[in-house]
């Protein structure tokens, strides 16, 4: 016996498969968001970068995936004559424009399309930040070296002139 081709089941599996799966993305820019605010925002990381703030983030990103798949349980019935789990059909009428069909597009671009979009853009921007950072402590470096390269050029041939 198939473990979804029971009711209750077959109505829960769809919300918390989706929910898992929706997470794993959300819980990337959560943490990709901590990152940028740590390296492009260094002096707000004790503020916003807490232990008890990545908890929450946590907690609320759970929630919101699993209250944006709670529908999947109206979504899909399971029909004990045919003993079969399968979205409504009255759900799926009209193709690509039923109820159904634009739930999960809209759903999946969002979570799927725009979520690792914006994932891009902050490690972008984080990796050009860094790029910034490392240049510019090389750049202060080299002028340290150049400044303190003459200085000990000097204090050496002082010196000779001393023993001479």
């Amino acid at each position: 016996m198939d473990i979804l081709q029971v009711a209750g089941l077959c109505e829960l599996f769809p919300v918390v498969f989706l929910t898992t799966q929706y997470l794993s993305p959300l819980l990337v820019l959560g943490f990709t968001i901590e990152r940028y605010i740590a390296v492009c925002h260094p002096f707000q990381r004790h503020r916003f970068c807490t232990t008890r703030r990545a908890l929450l983030t946590i907690a609320a990103l759970t929630t919101l995936s699993l209250t944006l798949h709670s529908v999947q349980a109206y979504f899909w019935k399971f029909y004990p004559e045919s003993g079969e789990c399968a979205v409504r059909p009255q759900l799926t009428e009209g193709g690509m424009a039923s109820i159904w069909s634009v739930w999960s597009w809209v759903t999946e671009l969002m979570v799927f399309g725009a979520v690792p979009l914006s994932i891009l853009a902050l490690n972008t921007r984080v990796i050009s930040e860094t790029r910034k950072i490392s240049s510019h402590d090389l750049h202060q470096l080299s002028s340290r070296f150049n400044i303190t390269q003459p200085l000990l050029y000097t204090e050496y041939f002082a010196k000779l002139e001393q023993y001479s």
